[in-house]
């Protein structure tokens, strides 16, 4: 859901949840101030980024076999996005991230926006805290998107930085690397 304030709300249909009121009603998973009006928003299947990037044929569907794709349910092609444009000339993709990457990536991202300094002495985490009117009661922040572009600057450091925000994260330098890779290259659409 998209709203004047330039907000993006992320549902899901979770009839077991206690806040759907058995089915009835969507849950709210994440939700963020994307700053833009957006338009247009088309949904697709995607092809995950191990799939599309693989070298030759044959490791692609190795790929495509391990992970249970055609099965009947949660394989490679049943990875749903979707894209949207902003009437700034901005393009957006929203689309699922594995647990064990989006929990690493989420702590990365609050590791480096307190670590780092911000342009402008500006809070790049307060920048996408969604924003409500006066007339709204205050809601609980929602933790479920990761901010890509803020991810983007632990490329940027030289490699003792990295070490360390990765060292206080607990995780490797070649594994954050390897998981912005994948979101740089993005879910190919189908």
């Amino acid at each position: 859901m998209h709203d004047d304030r330039e907000n993006i709300e992320v549902f899901h249909y979770l009839p077991n949840d206690a806040g759907s009121e058995g089915g009835n009603r969507l849950v709210c998973k994440a939700d963020m101030h994307i700053g833009a009006t957006c338009v247009d928003f088309k949904s697709h299947f995607c092809t995950p980024v191990t799939i599309c990037s693989s070298a030759n044929v044959a490791s692609s569907y190795e790929v495509l076999k391990n992970s249970g794709a055609g099965q009947g349910g949660g394989g490679a092609g049943d990875v749903f996005g979707i894209s949207f444009g902003s009437t700034e000339g901005g393009f957006c993709v929203i689309s699922p991230l594995p647990t064990l990457i989006y929990n690493r990536l989420h702590a990365m991202q609050n590791i480096i926006a307190n670590a780092l300094d911000s342009p402008a002495a500006c809070s790049a985490r307060g920048w996408r805290i969604y924003a409500k009117n006066f007339t709204q009661k205050r809601k609980k922040v929602m933790d479920g998107v990761i901010d890509v572009d803020l991810l983007g600057s632990f490329m940027n450091l030289d490699l003792n930085q990295q070490e360390e925000l990765c060292a206080a994260g607990g995780t490797t330098v070649e594994m954050v690397k390897d998981n912005l890779l994948m979101l740089s290259i993005g879910q190919q659409v189908i």
